[in-house]
């Protein structure tokens, strides 16, 4: 099993936060488990710069050269990912904040463009470029269904960044 820990205490290993993440992680590690420690105080990762060449020039690739080029093909493989943070004044540290922000934002983002397409997964067009008829969820859902999950998915977003919105501001 491999196991990918991202502690987001600014104190790193001196912190509270690792004295409950680490007896976590030494235990995965006796039960067998492959567990890798990542700090995000140490990452560089960049905020999208919303260039799209993720879309359209690179389909899949991110245009940025940062730790998430290294990050990715590890949160992929992984079988347990693990985020761990302090809470300070009501909410998550800074970095792993602005991961779920930028989270929930991409999606809104996404079905915002679903729902401009008229339920048409944007990502149609490189399924239809690469030969691929049917899209991720009409390989789960029929078809009238999955044309709809989409739209359903980014106002759950939307729910979700409304949520995420009015914490931050009542906590400011």
């Amino acid at each position: 099993m491999k196991v990918i820990a991202i502690n987001g205490s600014p104190r790193m290993d001196n912190g509270n936060t690792a004295l409950i993440l680490n007896p976590f992680l030494e235990g995965m590690k006796e039960a067998g488990a492959d567990v890798e420690l990542f700090f995000a105080r140490k990452l560089n990762v960049a905020p999208c710069n919303g260039d799209m060449s993720c879309w359209f020039k690179n389909p899949g690739v991110c245009g940025q050269k940062d730790d998430m080029q290294m990050l990715l093909p590890k949160l992929a493989d992984a079988d347990v990912v693990v985020w761990a943070s302090p809470v300070y004044y009501s909410g998550i540290t800074g970095r792993v904040g602005l991961a779920s922000y930028l989270a929930v934002l991409a999606l809104l983002v996404e079905g915002i463009v679903v729902l401009l397409n008229k339920g048409n997964c944007p990502m149609g067009m490189i399924h239809r470029r690469v030969g691929d008829p049917k899209t991720l969820l009409e390989l789960f859902l029929p078809p009238r269904l999955a044309k709809k999950g989409i739209p359903f998915a980014a106002f759950v977003a939307f729910i979700g960044f409304l949520l995420l919105l009015f914490r931050t501001l009542d906590t400011v």
